[in-house]
C-alpha cells in the first residue's frame, strides 16, 4: 500500500534529487520538510508551492501529489 507521501518522494527521485536538495531548492528548512513528510497534514500552501516550484511540477502533477497528501489513510473518503 502506498503512503500519502510516496508520490512526492517519487517525484523527487525521478528528478534525481534528494530530500535534502529539495529542501534547499524549496527554501524550506530540512527539519521542516522531514516533519511535514512524517505528518502530511502539516503541509501548508506555501510549503507545497515552494516544493512544486523546486520540482518544476506541472499543475496536474501538483494536484495529484496534493490530493495524495490530503487523503486520510484508513478513512472512508468516498
Amino acid at each position: 500500500m502506498l503512503k500519502s507521501t510516496d508520490l512526492l518522494r517519487q517525484a523527487v527521485k525521478e528528478r534525481g534529487l534528494t530530500l535534502d536538495a529539495l529542501a534547499k531548492r524549496a527554501r524550506i528548512p530540512r527539519t521542516t520538510l522531514f516533519h511535514r513528510l512524517a505528518n502530511p497534514d502539516s503541509f501548508d500552501i506555501s510549503n507545497l508551492r515552494n516544493i512544486f516550484d523546486a520540482l518544476s511540477a506541472d499543475a496536474d502533477e501538483a494536484l495529484t501529489i496534493t490530493a495524495a497528501l490530503l487523503w486520510k489513510e484508513g478513512e472512508d473518503n468516498g
